[in-house]
This record gives C-alpha cells, structure tokens and sequence, in this order.
C-alpha cells in the first residue's frame, strides 16, 4: 500500500513509499441471533517500505481491526503498530496508528458519526 508522506513534525525518521508487509492472521466472525455482528482481524509480521528500487525502512508490523455492528450503531476500530529502522539514516522507528468511528449501520454507504471518532498517529 501506499504509504506516506508523513509530517517531519510527526514521524520524521519514517521514510514515504510503498508498505510492503507478509504477514500471517487471523480473521474471527461472530453473529447472534439478533444480527448484530462482530469481525476482528490481527496481522503480524515483517515489513519494509520501498521507493521501487531500494529498501528505505526493514522492521515489523502489528496490526488488528475491529467492526462491530449492534443495532442502532455500529464501531469500527483500527490500530497498527510499525517498528524498524530507516536504513538510510540507521535510526529506529517506534509507530503507532489509532483510528476509531462510530457509525450508522442501516444505511448504505455507513453514515460515520463526528461525535467520537477519530484517528491518530505517534513516533518514536
């Protein structure tokens, strides 16, 4: 995926290009008898970020999502965790990415609510 640019006020050690990761997963699905319904997902494993030509960043990516859909209202929750190091400058890189929505699941697209949702990114 793409990936980047992020702020020098953020993260200024990560470096922009395409995130390249292979992990391995898991992928729970569970309905009740009402409907509602939660799915989660978490990945993990190594990742490197490329220009296309050269490996600008090697290290690790953790990651989980969650939807969950209980009538009236539903919750989407994402959180990531990268971690390695900028080979072009040596220095490690701790990132954390957050993002969480509220949303209205009987209509189509999804209705996202503003009131508590939100997203998020900090470095290390």
């Amino acid at each position: 995926m793409d990936f980047g640019p992020v702020g020098p006020d953020i993260c200024p050690n990560l470096p922009t290009g395409e995130l390249l990761v292979t992990a391995i997963g898991v992928f729970p699905v569970n309905v009740n008898g009402a409907g509602d319904y939660w799915i989660t997902e978490t990945l993990t494993g190594p990742a490197v970020i490329t220009d296309g030509t050269s490996t600008l960043f090697a290290g690790h990516l953790e990651a989980w999502f969650g939807r969950e859909n209980n009538a009236p209202i539903g919750v989407l929750n994402d959180v990531a965790n990268l971690f390695g190091t900028n080979l072009q400058s040596g220095q490690s890189v701790r990132a954390h990415f957050e993002s969480h929505a509220f949303y209205v699941p009987d209509t189509n697209p999804p209705v996202i609510l503003p009131t508590g949702s939100h997203s998020n990114m900090r470095c290390s």
